[in-house]
């Protein structure tokens, strides 16, 4: 199976939702998951700084093989540049597509 898990906001308790989904969906067994994607778009993206309070649990996260993709449309209307984020952290062309790619390549949907 592949997981999409996406999120559009920086609200402390979703983003405590994402990250308590992500290690629920390893530490199950019954769960034959081959990849996960965490997708980042709005103000969603500001979890992904370094010096947000879900940074260290982001690299966590990545070094356990988690893709975490940010919307480039949503950094820029934010002001925040590409280098300001978790290093492992991929900046897309846009969250809808990319949304629309990993549906299309059978990734369960898990919208937070």
């Amino acid at each position: 199976m592949k997981t999409l898990l996406h999120i559009s906001t920086d609200d402390t308790e979703k983003v405590s939702e994402l990250l308590g989904n992500i290690k629920n969906l390893r530490d199950d067994d019954t769960v034959e998951n081959r990849e996960t994607v965490v997708l980042m778009n709005g103000d969603a993206v500001k979890t992904a700084l370094q010096d947000s309070k879900a940074s260290e649990f982001f690299r966590d996260d990545l070094e356990k093989g988690v893709s975490f993709r940010v919307c480039s449309n949503s950094l820029e209307g934010r002001d925040i540049k590409p280098e300001n984020l978790v290093e492992g952290v991929e900046v897309v062309e846009s969250g809808v597509g990319e949304l629309t790619k990993l549906q299309s390549e059978g990734f369960s949907y898990i919208r937070l």
